[in-house]
């Protein structure tokens, strides 16, 4: 638990991380150290020490003012640092028929009481579903209930795939036991957009039968934003980061997304869409409808 507490606070925003964990802390310990005593001393001789509790008192209202003074200059410049992230320029992206995003994340580690060497341990093997995984451990003489399975705090790269069927059929896995001491297995996820449709690890959907929409959110206070596609039927969602190669893709393949007039906000107006996501991880209805007069 505190790894994953130390790893949080790593991958916040690098303003957010010094408020939160150096100027916050200052504050309240400075406040508690100056109130506490006071009140204790006003209980010996309220009349004695009544103007140095004032006196704390009014430095108090001080360092509160300038924390609440400080916020608007603070989000002006963790929304500097988002912007910096994103390229809405999508004239400037490359053209290209094919567009490949690659997505794989740690799922499970095992221990391993030998060293074995195979041809899973390049990476270049990958087993399809659940019955791929099996087999994979089969190889190794492991099983599922040896292993620690992995829930990481989620990297929301440049593509995201959500694979919610029970025999994870949308999911490739490979091993990689270079380490002597562990095996650790890894899912994969490649998408391929073409003029064909969209395929995620070789199961290929028609985009016509897609929902897209534009998701935001500011998970540990960073902006997200997100073409997301949901087919209907199939328990799968992909996640694709906004770019100019998705901006791209919208158009050359002629992608209807539901929610499209929060993606030309989103293109009009970044600096206050960015503001607006970081502080609430959305774009409210009540701007949308102002933007749209």
């Amino acid at each position: 638990m505190f790894e994953r507490i130390k790893e949080r606070k790593r991958r916040f925003n690098p303003i957010r991380r010094t408020v939160n964990c150096v100027i916050i802390p200052i504050y309240c310990a400075t406040c508690f150290a100056l109130l506490v005593p006071m009140i204790c001393l006003m209980e010996i001789d309220d009349q004695k020490y009544l103007p140095v509790f004032l006196a704390c008192i009014g430095l108090f209202v001080l360092l509160t003012a300038a924390l609440l003074i400080s916020i608007p200059f603070t989000r002006k410049k963790e929304v500097a640092i988002e912007l910096e992230k994103y390229d809405f320029d999508a004239k400037s992206a490359e053209p290209r028929d094919k567009y490949f995003f690659v997505q794989a994340d740690l799922a499970a580690t095992f221990p391993l009481s030998s060293s074995p060497f195979s041809e899973f341990n390049n990476g270049n093997a990958t087993f399809s579903g659940a019955d791929g995984l099996r087999r994979l451990l089969d190889y190794y003489g492991l099983d599922i209930e040896s292993g620690k399975l992995h829930n990481p705090i989620p990297e929301y790269g440049a593509a995201s795939v959500g694979d919610y069927s029970e025999d994870a059929r949308y999911t490739d896995f490979y091993a990689d036991a270079h380490d002597e001491r562990e095996l650790k297995i890894y899912a994969s996820h490649t998408v391929i957009i073409n003029g064909d449709g969209m395929s995620v690890n070789g199961v290929r959907f028609n985009l016509e039968n897609a929902h897209a929409e534009i998701i935001t959110f500011n998970y540990l206070m960073h902006v997200h934003i997100y073409l997301n596609f949901t087919f209907e039927y199939e328990e799968l969602t992909v996640s694709l980061r906004l770019s100019k190669d998705v901006l791209a893709i919208i158009d050359k393949f002629s992608i209807a997304v539901e929610n499209r007039e929060l993606l030309d906000f989103i293109l009009n107006d970044p600096q206050t869409a960015f503001d607006e996501i970081l502080k609430r991880g959305r774009i409210t209805e009540k701007r949308l409808k102002k933007f749209s007069r």
